[in-house]
């Protein structure tokens, strides 16, 4: 009998999601009479139903017509042919949270993935051909527009990755093949006036971006970000975690990076987070506000500010500004189970879905001394989504800046008796410039600066690199650097002896570089480190991690500035050695020191070291050829 029921379900959901998919493929002036008569029916012949729920099923089978309807008249209800058509899965979803017996929601959901899945399938498998890249993009947005699990997310992003790869390879071997259809390439392409050459080109960029990355498990491309959270209004990315690919990130599997982006005029509902977070606005205008036991903060951000949050500390953001979209990048420490990151909604409804929906009947209305039909009322209201688009006096009365008006005894957070004001500090404020010349500037806002950071031992830097220069060599002695761009676009190299160690034990010696190779006895060149050089092409929105102890230089494209901001973990007791420039650290080596580690005169090891004038920044290898060509014709 059980399964029995359990099988109508399924019936019945999947016969939701198929009758929503008819609709939302056709014309413009659906048959919604049809389709109420149809969702009535089911709801009458579903057996196990008593008769309030029955009553309950064609209500919900009317709101939603009604929704349908709307969507109609403000010309949201027309065809739904791009991408995956994620509005079937959407409103399967809806339906599974009307459904009457709660105690069936999780399978209920179950289904519609199975079903969303079975379209993902069908999608991949299709005969419709057009740009591989417009197809990947496609999938990776019907992956990242599901309620599924991480795992799942990333399971289905790496089918959309392995598709792009297969289209690919069968694009390129027909462009070898057919040389005399080269419009038709470009067609293919979907870049107007683009060559066959330049599109080749393109495509073996793209293919190398996703080589590097598949061979530097410290760079991470903005397609390894996952949609958290996800609405019109706003979204809320995770990267994945860092020791997904590598166990050389091991050290950092407690760190999750997360990216949000809010659209003018927009209302983050309340949530609480099991992780402590730092957050750095990258731009825009916001505000947040903190709740934490009796007190209530709301502070204004703005560019370059940087606030810590505590786990389970409730917070909600609005983007205040009418024209500028806010965006904020955060680093995250999960208290419970290392690196997974879990958000609680309890001011929402439907979706977001509420905690207090988990709850019997019977337990809310005690807790709350009111009676359940109330109850649905306000946690069955909330359906639109995470992010809200609110009023401009709504906006005004959330962005008053109220720190000193709540609590009873000075700001949050109280630390053991002691308050610790929780005000964000910025990082512009011309006295963190730690470095600057015409190559580039260098902000630091440390653990003395902002106190906050102490607990979590980190500090934030932030590198504006001009165009065409470079910052570095330099290496950190003690904190490793997660660090996301925040504009522009350029590339990175670094010195790893990891990556070359794990290479001599699979014995694959290409691409490392050996000291000592032509003299020395075999036991002196095994003493002596090699070094792979890992480097990648980085672009906004792009992570990469420098560990402790590797150096490492970036390099601004020639056509814009390289903005990148930087949390640095186990700051504490840190130094920054810079290896080349004014301030190189070996510069402090004896004479004889030098003589005998460069194996030349310390005359000569010294007119190379004093050569370069500048500090930190330096003019990229470009503009030093540029110069010296420039120097030359003089």
């Amino acid at each position: 009998m059980a399964f029995r029921n359990k099988l109508s379900f399924f019936v019945f959901v999947l016969f939701v999601f198929l009758v929503s998919a008819t609709f939302s493929l056709a014309d413009e002036k659906e048959d919604l009479d049809q389709l109420l008569r149809k969702c009535k029916q089911q709801c009458r012949t579903q057996p196990g139903l008593d008769k309030q729920e029955h009553q309950k099923c064609e209500r919900d089978c009317e709101e939603y017509v009604k929704v349908r309807q709307r969507q109609q008249e403000e010309g949201q209800g027309g065809k739904q042919g791009d991408g995956l058509q994620s509005d079937r899965y959407k409103d399967c979803v809806d339906f599974c949270y009307r459904w009457p017996k709660s105690a069936q929601l999780q399978h209920c959901l179950e289904t519609c993935e199975q079903v969303a899945g079975a379209v993902i399938e069908k999608f991949l498998n299709t005969e419709e051909r057009e740009d591989p890249q417009r197809e990947y993009e496609k999938c990776q947005q019907g992956c990242q527009e599901r309620r599924w699990s991480q795992e799942r997310v990333r399971s289905c992003l790496k089918e959309c990755d392995e598709h792009r790869k297969q289209r690919e390879q069968e694009q390129g071997g027909r462009g070898g093949q057919e040389q005399g259809g080269q419009s038709e390439e470009k067609g293919r392409q979907g870049k107007g006036g683009q060559s066959e050459e330049e599109g080749q080109q393109g495509g073996r960029q793209e293919q190398g971006r996703q080589s590097e990355e598949d061979e530097n498990p410290y760079l991470f491309h903005q397609q390894k970000f996952s949609s958290h959270i996800k609405s019109q209004q706003g979204k809320v990315q995770l990267l994945e975690k860092f020791n997904k690919r590598s166990d050389l990130l091991q050290g950092i599997e407690n760190y999750r990076i997360s990216y949000l982006e809010a659209n003018p005029s927009t209302f983050a509902v309340p949530n609480h987070v099991n992780a402590e977070t730092i957050f750095f606005v990258l731009s825009g205008q916001g505000t947040i506000t903190l709740l934490q036991e009796n007190n209530r903060e709301t502070h204004n951000l703005e560019r370059g500010d940087i606030i810590m949050v505590r786990a389970g500390t409730i917070l909600s953001f609005v983007n205040r500004d009418n024209k500028e979209k806010l965006r904020v990048a955060s680093l995250l420490q999960p208290d419970n189970v290392p690196g997974d990151v879990k958000a609680f909604v309890g001011a929402g409804g439907r979706d977001p879905e509420s905690y207090y929906n988990t709850f019997s009947n019977e337990i809310l209305e005690a807790a709350f001394n009111v009676k359940g039909d109330q109850l649905r009322k306000l946690f069955e209201g909330q359906n639109k989504g995470v992010f809200l688009k609110a009023s401009q006096e709504q906006i005004k009365a959330l962005s008053r800046d109220e720190s000193s008006e709540h609590g009873t005894g000075g700001p949050w957070p109280f630390v053991h008796g002691k308050s610790q004001s929780n005000k964000p500090y910025n990082m512009f404020n011309k006295e963190r410039l730690s470095q600057s010349n015409q190559y580039g500037k260098f902000y630091v806002v440390s653990q003395d600066d902002y106190k906050m950071l102490q607990e979590l031992d980190v500090q934030l830097s932030y590198a504006n690199i001009t165009k065409g220069a470079m910052i570095g060599p330099y290496y950190n002695s003690r904190s490793t650097k997660i660090a996301m761009v925040v504009n522009g676009n350029g590339y990175i190299e670094m010195a790893c002896p990891h990556i070359s160690q794990q290479q001599q034990q699979q014995g694959q010696g290409q691409g490392r570089r050996q000291q000592g190779s032509q003299q020395g006895e075999k036991g002196q060149r095994g003493s002596t480190s090699t070094y792979q050089k890992m480097s990648g092409r980085i672009s906004r929105g792009d992570v990469y991690v420098t560990p402790a102890g590797h150096p490492f230089v970036a390099v601004a494209s020639n056509d814009e500035n390289l903005e990148v901001v930087m949390f640095e973990i186990n700051a504490r007791y840190n130094h920054r050695y810079q290896l080349a420039g004014k301030n190189n650290i070996l510069k402090q080596l004896e004479k004889e020191a030098k003589e005998l580690s460069f194996n030349v005169p310390a005359k000569q090891v010294e007119e190379i070291l004093n050569k370069q004038q500048g500090s930190l920044f330096y003019p990229g290898p470009k503009q030093q050829q540029q110069q010296q060509g420039g120097h030359a014709d003089a």
